[in-house]
């Protein structure tokens, strides 16, 4: 939104396949991924305000987010 440019939520879920034990994160339409085993995960994006300035660079909009998994 205009008033706040840079929140974003992406819902999901979580759950495991029991076939292959596979973790698996689903984000609907960001896509979904599957993890294996115990370990940190990153999540990376980017996004554009929708005031931006003309010579910001895409860097300084790049977001990370680890998850961390335990099996």
């Amino acid at each position: 939104s205009r008033d706040n440019p840079y929140f974003l939520e992406v819902r999901g879920k979580i759950s495991k396949d029991s076939a292959t034990g596979d973790v698996i994160f689903d984000f609907s339409d960001f896509g979904q991924f599957r993890c294996q085993a115990s370990g940190e995960y990153s999540v990376s994006g980017y996004w554009m305000p929708i005031t931006h300035h003309p010579l910001d660079s895409l860097e300084d909009y790049t977001n990370r987010i680890v998850l961390k998994l335990s099996i």
